[in-house]
């Protein structure tokens, strides 16, 4: 790996993480003349915390060619949340832990000595596949939302109620589907709302994504594991009440749906991509998180 000049910082301010901590922190990410920046939306609560530093500053939105590495602080939802925000420049994510689970984290705040492997590019980096879903309106429009990460869910709200939709897979239906909602998963995601839903575990490196429906009324209707390269769509969407559909994204982005709606999911061309430092394999961090 090449040396690491310029470091995007990335602080979950809602979680408990001390003011001493992030200082030390910059400093740290900040020696031997490397570029550190954070998000100008962040710049308040970082300069009340850390008043005798100047941050270097990026607007939301800001080509990231240059950066080497984003290093973020907070749980797994802020590494999600700074995927969507990312992914289009491949820039590798370093995630510290300040969160109750922490999957996807590389590093507790105890393990922050071992930081000076990735300055000097003593790392690798796992590829993490991601969902793009397109909404395709009865009047020909289109509706994309950002690539997901986690997962992709289909829901009925704000009252659950039973929902009614067909599973199409590379263009032939699979399902017929009597459910609550519906889990589109990644690997990174099947440990998420999926599993709670009686979905399989995926190792987070394979190519695959699975398909949980949510307390299904019917025995036919069972989790299903498709290749990454599968195109599936959702079809003929009901609902046996007035309340309104969403379709999700990594538990942040929700769209209604409108009558006649097409959802079709698919592996998005974006990757995401964590730093890894040492040899733990999934199976002893999912016995150690679980």
């Amino acid at each position: 790996m090449k040396r690491t000049d310029k470091i995007l910082l990335i602080i979950n301010f809602e979680k408990n993480i001390s003011a001493d901590y992030i200082c030390s922190l910059y400093e740290m990410l900040s020696s031997e003349e490397r570029q550190v920046y954070i998000f100008n939306d962040n710049k308040p609560e970082f300069s009340s915390r850390c008043p005798n530093i100047k941050p270097r500053l990026l607007t939301q939105g800001s080509a990231l060619t240059d950066i080497d590495i984003a290093v973020v602080l907070g749980g797994d939802g802020s590494i999600i949340r700074a995927a969507r925000q990312i992914c289009a420049y491949s820039i590798p994510i370093l995630g510290i832990n300040f969160g109750h689970v922490g999957y996807l984290a590389e590093l507790e705040q105890a393990d922050t000595h071992l930081i000076d492997k990735v300055l000097s590019g003593a790392y690798s980096v796992e590829e993490r596949m991601m969902l793009s879903t397109r909404i395709r309106r009865r009047d020909g429009s289109t509706v994309c939302t950002p690539p997901a990460l986690n997962d992709i869910v289909l829901s009925n709200g704000p009252v659950a109620k039973l929902l009614t939709f067909d599973i199409s897979c590379d263009g032939t239906v699979i399902q017929h589907c009597r459910a609550d909602g519906l889990v589109i998963a990644t690997p990174t995601g099947s440990t998420a709302y999926s599993m709670s839903a009686g979905g399989p575990i995926l190792a987070p490196t394979l190519d695959a994504f699975c398909l949980t429906p949510i307390c299904p009324h019917s025995l036919k209707n069972r989790p299903v594991i498709l290749p990454g390269a599968s195109a599936v769509s959702l079809s003929n969407i009901g609902t046996v009440s007035e309340n309104s559909v969403y379709v999700t994204v990594d538990g942040n982005k929700a769209e209604k749906l409108l009558d006649g709606d097409v959802i079709s999911i698919e592996r998005a061309t974006a990757k995401t991509k964590i730093i890894r430092l040492r040899n733990n394999s999934f199976l002893n961090i999912l016995n150690t998180k679980l």
